[in-house]
C-alpha cells in the first residue's frame, strides 16, 4: 500500500511539472530531407544535414594505400577504425587507432588492424576528445517513435542506462533526457573534469526528435558515438534504417 501511494504521489508530481515547448529550430530543411530519402535512403548524412546535424566525415578503405589516400584528403592526424558495426568504437579491443600523425604510422596501424579484424576499415579526421554519448530513435509499439539518450561504453550498455521520451520532444524533454541517465554526472564534471556543453546535447536531441516526428519512413536511427565537450559536440557515426511509412494512430495522444 505504501509503494502504491508513493507511485500516486510521484505521478501527481509529474502531472504538475511544466511540459515545455517544442522550439522552432534553425537550419531545418524538410524538402531537403525528403529529397535525401528519395535519393539514397541508406546514406544518413544528407538526411541529418537537412535537420542541422553534422556527422564527421568517414572514408571506407580496404587497403593501406586507400587509407593513406583518404588521410591525405582529410588531413593528418587521423583515426583508423575497424569497419564492422560491433567493432568501430571498441578502443578496449584495439579496433580503433587514434592520432595517427603520418603515412608510415598509418600504414603500420592498418596492417595490424587488418590482421586482427579484417581488411575493411574507416578513416576519420581527429576531433577533440570528449564524453562518449549515444542517441537513438526506435519505434515503440505503444508510443510510436521514441528518442533515447545515454552515455557510451560497455558498462552503460550492459546496464541499459538509457533515458527515453516520445516525440515530439519539448525543450523540457530534451533537458531531462540529458540529465536522467545514471551516468549523467560525467557530463556535469566528474573528479575535476570540465562540464560538457549540455545545451548542445539538448539541441541535438530536439533535432533528432523533430526528424523522427516528421519522417515516418525512418524506422530507427543511431548516433554513436557523440562526443560531448565543453565547447560543443561531434557526431562520429550515424546509422539509419528506412522502410515504408508506418501508420501512426497515436499521433493525437502523443501531442496531448
Amino acid at each position: 500500500a505504501v509503494r502504491a501511494l508513493a507511485r500516486v504521489h510521484r505521478y501527481a508530481e509529474w502531472l504538475r511539472r511544466p511540459t515545455g515547448t517544442a522550439p522552432a529550430l534553425p537550419g531545418v530543411d524538410r524538402d531537403a530531407a525528403h529529397a535525401a530519402l528519395r535519393a539514397d535512403a541508406t546514406d544518413p548524412g544528407a538526411l541529418l544535414a537537412a535537420y542541422g546535424i553534422d556527422v564527421v566525415a568517414s572514408v571506407p578503405v580496404d587497403s593501406a594505400d586507400a587509407a593513406v589516400d583518404a588521410a591525405a584528403r582529410l588531413g593528418f592526424p587521423v583515426a583508423l577504425k575497424a569497419a564492422a558495426p560491433g567493432l568501430r568504437h571498441r578502443l578496449d579491443l584495439g579496433a580503433v587507432r587514434l592520432d595517427l600523425p603520418d603515412e608510415p604510422t598509418l600504414r603500420r596501424a592498418y596492417v595490424e588492424l587488418a590482421a586482427a579484424f579484417g581488411a575493411d576499415a574507416l578513416v576519420q579526421p581527429m576531433v577533440p576528445p570528449g564524453v562518449a554519448c549515444v542517441v537513438e530513435v526506435v519505434e515503440d509499439p505503444a508510443f510510436g517513435p521514441v528518442v533515447g539518450f545515454g552515455l557510451g561504453g560497455v558498462a552503460t550498455e550492459l546496464l541499459g542506462d538509457r533515458a527515453w521520451r516520445a516525440v515530439p520532444l519539448t525543450d523540457t524533454d530534451a533537458a531531462e533526457l540529458v540529465d536522467e541517465p545514471r551516468a549523467a554526472p560525467l557530463l556535469r564534471g566528474h573528479r575535476g573534469a570540465a562540464p560538457v556543453d549540455r545545451a548542445a546535447l539538448a539541441d541535438l536531441l530536439l533535432r533528432v526528435g523533430q526528424l523522427a516526428d516528421e519522417q515516418p519512413r525512418v524506422r530507427s536511427l543511431t548516433l554513436n558515438p557523440v562526443l560531448a565537450r565543453p565547447d560543443g559536440i561531434s557526431v562520429l557515426h550515424a546509422q539509419v534504417r528506412v522502410g515504408g511509412a508506418a501508420a501512426r494512430p497515436d499521433t493525437g495522444p502523443r501531442r496531448l
